[in-house]
């Protein structure tokens, strides 16, 4: 009996799913270990908090675990996990409209009164992002509807 005859279609999916998963994380992770300039936000501030031989150590310990992880996907006979750019984009793009309309005035009363000043003066700016995330959305063909989606924006 090989290994790829251990597990049933099911588990096989899992793990398929399990390690492409964790590729993509150890990518994430190499990328905060080893570039020295992150892309520059407003609102998120990287701290180059990190011990001073973490990149050094970790950069073998990373290709270790990946050769692992392609070496035991092999012996699985794993599929590779397809993703479509389109989808992921248009994924984040909903999540990011699902926030937005989850900061309305009306769900923001779950954290404590809402100033009655606060949609007239900051709903304008709100709906203007929103609107340019629907926008992004909305250059990807073909247009893909989110189940259940306002009509209106919340924020009106």
């Amino acid at each position: 009996m090989t290994k790829h005859e251990l597990l049933n279609p099911n588990q096989r999916r899992h793990f398929e799913v399990l390690f492409s998963m964790l590729e993509d994380e150890l990518l994430r992770i190499e990328r905060l270990a080893t570039e020295s300039e992150m892309p520059a936000r407003n609102l998120t501030v990287v701290d180059d908090d990190l011990p001073s031989h973490f990149a050094d150590r970790a950069r073998p310990l990373l290709a270790a675990t990946r050769r692992l992880v392609s070496e035991l996907a092999s012996e699985l006979r794993l599929k590779p996990r397809r993703v479509s750019r389109r989808r992921s984009i248009h994924a984040a793009l909903t999540a990011a409209v699902i926030r937005i309309d989850d900061s309305s005035p009306s769900e923001l009363r779950g954290y404590g009164d809402v100033d009655p000043r606060f949609a007239a003066e900051v709903g304008p700016a709100v709906n203007a992002i929103r609107d340019s995330v629907v926008a992004l959305a909305s250059l990807l063909e073909p247009p893909v509807p989110r189940p259940g989606s306002r009509k209106e924006k919340p924020w009106t």
